[in-house]
């Protein structure tokens, strides 16, 4: 589905559970005012969004060693909802709308790869319409 709204920004890093700190740290390391865009599913909030962007905030306050990270009331709500729910991620992402319709059409195993952090210090980034590895 096409974006609806445009938006300029310098840089564009894709995000996970599976490489939150990575993706903190090479944002944090970008040295520019961020932001978190949780995608969503047809244009709708979905939990995993949220779970992640929570995460990489947190981490992202962990890895500044005391620096300031002003965090809006959305970004501080998603840190916690991730801190409630971060030795339980394989079952929170079950239980979300998006988990219960992806079991149901088999694709159980994906939510639990899915739900592993920091598997990877891989963090991709747009370049020309594409996504390549952050160097």
């Amino acid at each position: 589905m096409p974006c609806k709204k445009t938006c300029k920004a310098h840089t564009v890093l894709a995000g996970a559970l599976l490489n939150a700190s990575s993706c903190a740290r090479v944002a944090l390391g970008l040295r520019r005012d961020l932001v978190l865009l949780c995608s969503g599913t047809q244009d709708v909030f979905s939990l995993e969004d949220g779970l992640c962007a929570g995460m990489i905030a947190s981490e992202m306050l962990r890895l500044a060693n005391g620096e300031k990270i002003a965090i809006n009331d959305f970004g501080l709500a998603m840190m916690g909802c991730y801190e409630h729910h971060r030795d339980r991620l394989h079952e929170a992402l079950l239980n979300s709308a998006n988990g219960q319709r992806l079991v149901k059409l088999g694709f159980s195993d994906d939510i639990g790869y899915c739900a592993q952090t920091n598997r990877y210090d891989l963090v991709p980034v747009l370049v020309d319409g594409m996504l390549v590895p952050y160097h």
